[in-house]
């Protein structure tokens, strides 16, 4: 559970009124519960992935991508078309985009979105490239002849008939600290045995920059027709590679590589899961690419910028891109750790909560992990794909709620309840409250600031709270009526506790029922799917539950609850964490004795 959960404006595009939450709270993605639970799920879906291909006849590889001198990534100069667009944006907001920003060291994710779009597509790639790696098979005569595909024979026969031509990756950024330039750790799910040279072969093609005969300069042209006299098939000069096929000089293709491509000394192949923890702790902000002068607050303005995802292509939209794409990120293949659902057959909410609370324990790991969302989602949700009707023609991707996902929830809904009392009632025992000392309750100072007094809080809870109808409806009304519009026809302010309830139950069965009424119109024209979207605007003005009497104090006390149950949340993994140290410490000191004895 998130410890400092963020509130934002839904972004619904079928909002319901007096069913939706106008506002919303989601994890902050940065406290040390969001941290762990996504390297957490991360690590769990790379391992299943990857167990997969190995099982199937599949490869995995990990490497390196860097930049060299001439495509080393940089922000826009003051005096650019990029600069002058990011300012302006930023200005109506009342936000200065400083000259300070010009210039400063930088990611590239659309060169790296370049490299996996080859990657993906293995049979665009010239022949001299695949060699190795094209697939071939015996003709009626008896003789190999290369297969037009990678992944299949002539006759569409699969080369991998249980991984098919999926091709997947996991990539991450990282600033290199002591070279001071950025690069790029990936994972490449292949699904046949590609040999490590051969793959590296293919990864310094795709991680460069192709460009046309007219844009190669003479020179370059020159220089390579008097090498061609030696007898070689190519040549390189200049960061170019100018090819020939037979007798007469004939160019292919030019490429202007944008760095190295590199793996380990132990070989790119991944026979072993220990480099998926490497990757995943780079999920977040690397500390070293934070040390960079001006680099922090650029990072904190750029997120003022306005999504992208509605903006009509533009050059504005391409200028905006170009910085939202110079910031720290991470891209992952769909579908990574799917292979969960084969696994499993849950058909009651019993099953779910069974499966939901598994624990997973990999070999040659000592550590224990939990479910990650990701699983859970899949079984509870169905996502259809369609593109949208407009000028761009994006996809566009509706989570559909099954029926199976419909029964959890209405159980998930009466056990959060559930679970909340008791949490609130947990708050209330004395051994809770030993948890805080040594405490000021008079002024609340915890080595912390704490916005309220604690005694009071106490107090309060005691004589106010701890009450089971009390508890409850403070329940509902985190769940279902805190931060909703409130509906015409509703008069909750006559309404009693009882009615209260059944009314919140009334509320969470209609919300269960209007899930897939999405009321979006789709077309389909031959095999594909098309959709027109009926968005509909959010009155924020509208009065919402929690300005009624009946809820009254209500968003206030949920508020010191939290942070009374974070405050001792952050206490105990501190003293985990501490704990945790010093056994490792007594480990290794005994772990130095017994060694220095047995010499």
């Amino acid at each position: 559970m998130c410890l400092r959960p963020v509130t934002i404006k839904t972004n619904r595009n079928n909002y319901r009124v007096g069913i939706d939450k106008m506002y919303m709270q989601v994890p902050c993605g940065d406290c040390e519960e969001c941290r762990l639970m996504r390297i957490n799920d991360y690590y769990v879906r790379l391992h299943y992935e990857w167990e997969r291909y190995m099982k199937n006849g599949g490869s995995v590889f990990f490497i390196t991508m860097s930049h060299n001198n001439q495509s080393l990534p940089f922000t826009p100069s003051v005096d650019s078309l990029e600069f002058n667009v990011c300012a302006d944006n930023l200005q109506n907001k009342g936000l200065i985009f400083s000259e300070n920003f010009a210039q400063l060291p930088c990611f590239d994710k659309a060169a790296v979105r370049a490299f996996l779009e080859r990657l993906h597509h293995l049979d665009r790639f010239p022949r001299q490239i695949l060699r190795g790696i094209q697939y071939y098979a015996k003709d009626e005569t008896g003789t190999f002849v290369p297969q037009q595909s990678c992944f299949c024979d002539n006759a569409g026969v699969l080369r991998n008939p249980v991984l098919g031509t999926d091709i997947k990756h996991f990539v991450v950024c990282e600033y290199g600290k002591e070279t001071k330039r950025p690069h790029y750790h990936a994972l490449i799910f292949f699904p046949f045995i590609v040999q490590a040279g051969n793959f590296k072969r293919l990864c310094e093609f795709a991680w460069s920059t192709l460009c046309a005969e007219s844009v190669v300069p003479e020179s370059i042209a020159e220089c390579a027709h008097l090498a061609f006299d030696d007898g070689k098939d190519f040549v390189e000069f200049q960061d170019w590679f100018v090819y020939r096929s037979g007798v007469k000089r004939k160019k292919t293709f030019f490429m202007h590589k944008n760095g190295f491509v590199m793996y380990s000394k132990k070989g790119a192949q991944m026979t072993r899961p220990l480099g998926m923890k490497y990757l995943c702790k780079y999920l977040f902000k690397d500390t070293e690419y934070l040390k960079v002068p001006f680099v922090p607050e650029f990072i904190d303005i750029i997120k003022e910028l306005p999504s992208l995802a509605h903006m009509p292509e533009s050059k504005q939209k391409c200028c905006l891109k170009r910085y939202k794409d110079s910031v720290p990120f991470f891209l992952i293949s769909n579908g990574v750790g799917s292979l969960f659902e084969k696994e499993v057959e849950i058909d009651t909410f019993e099953g779910a909560k069974e499966f939901a609370r598994k624990e997973f324990h990999f070999e040659n790991d000592g550590n224990i992990y939990a479910m990650p969302k990701y699983f859970i989602r899949r079984l509870l949700y169905q996502n259809r794909h369609y593109t949208k009707l407009d000028d761009d023609y994006k996809h566009v991707t509706i989570c559909y709620l099954t029926e199976f996902g419909r029964n959890v929830l209405r159980e998930k809904f009466f056990d959060s309840v559930d679970r909340f009392v008791d949490k609130v009632r947990m708050v209330s025992t004395s051994s809770f409250k030993s948890l805080l000392y040594p405490l000021d309750f008079e002024f609340g100072v915890t080595g912390c600031e704490v916005p309220f007094d604690l005694n009071k809080f106490y107090d309060d809870l005691y004589t106010d709270w701890l009450n089971i109808p009390k508890l409850r409806l403070l329940a509902y009304y985190k769940l279902l009526f805190q931060n909703v519009a409130i509906p015409d026809y509703v008069d909750v302010e006559s309404y009693s506790t009882q009615q209260l309830f059944d009314f919140g139950n009334s509320v969470f069965e209609n919300k269960l029922a209007t899930q897939n009424d999405h009321e979006h119109e789709i077309f389909t024209v031959g095999n594909k799917e098309y959709i027109r979207l009926h968005t509909k605007d959010v009155d924020f003005s509208r009065r919402i539950y929690n300005n009624l009497e009946v809820f009254n104090g209500f968003d206030s006390f949920l508020s010191r609850v939290q942070f009374v149950y974070n405050l001792v949340h952050d206490r105990n993994y501190k003293e985990a964490a501490k704990r945790y140290e010093e056994n490792m410490m007594y480990r290794s000191l005994y772990n130095s004795i017994i060694y220095q004895n047995a010499v």
